[in-house]
């Protein structure tokens, strides 16, 4: 919570803000602390405040394509902008401009160097690196029950293509899948 009040955002270079939650908007969730809404947001007005109580669980929607942790790096942007502390994780995934997928681990074995990004990286944080979908190797079997959801994604022609968008039978030999865990 302190890292959202504009003193300590300013002693970090953090100039942008965040002006609302998107689950709470969309109504996925419901302020349960406007307080804490308050700090962060700078206001809970507008949003529901209740405590959701015991038994009481708020319908899932699939998650819209801007919330997918995939973000092309732009001209005049760092790693960190989008990675933070998790540029070097297994768990973040680059998509190099030149075709090669690598994770941040395995760059930082490579010594890459991560304050000279090349414009057009794409970065996925938060995925885990199933492999290469191939006859032996279905969707399903490297990502379980999770092949088809809106945040499974599939790698192959240049395209990014998410779970819930591919059919299970057109699936290319050769597809990469990353999948949340």
């Amino acid at each position: 919570m302190l890292f959202a009040t504009e003193k300590v955002r300013e002693k970090l270079g953090l100039t942008s803000e965040v002006k609302y939650d998107p689950d709470v908007s969309s109504g996925r969730l419901v302020v349960a602390d406007p307080y804490l809404a308050n700090v962060i947001y700078g206001t809970s007005r507008g949003a529901e405040s209740a405590i959701i109580a015991g038994g009481e669980t708020p319908a899932v929607q699939d998650a819209p394509d801007e919330d997918i942790a995939v973000r092309n790096i732009e001209r005049g942007q760092t790693v960190w902008h989008y990675t933070g502390d998790e540029y070097a994780n297994a768990t973040t995934i680059y998509l190099l401009p030149d075709g090669r997928i690598r994770r941040g681990d395995e760059l930082l074995r490579e010594r890459f160097d991560f304050n000279i990004i090349q414009h057009g990286t794409r970065v996925a944080v938060g995925y885990t690196y199933g492999g290469h979908v191939n006859t032996d190797r279905s969707a399903y079997r490297i990502a379980g029950t999770d092949w088809n959801r809106p945040d499974t994604l599939y790698v192959f022609d240049g395209k990014i293509v998410t779970g819930d968008d591919i059919s299970d039978v057109r699936i290319p030999n050769g597809a990469l899948v990353l999948f949340r865990k």
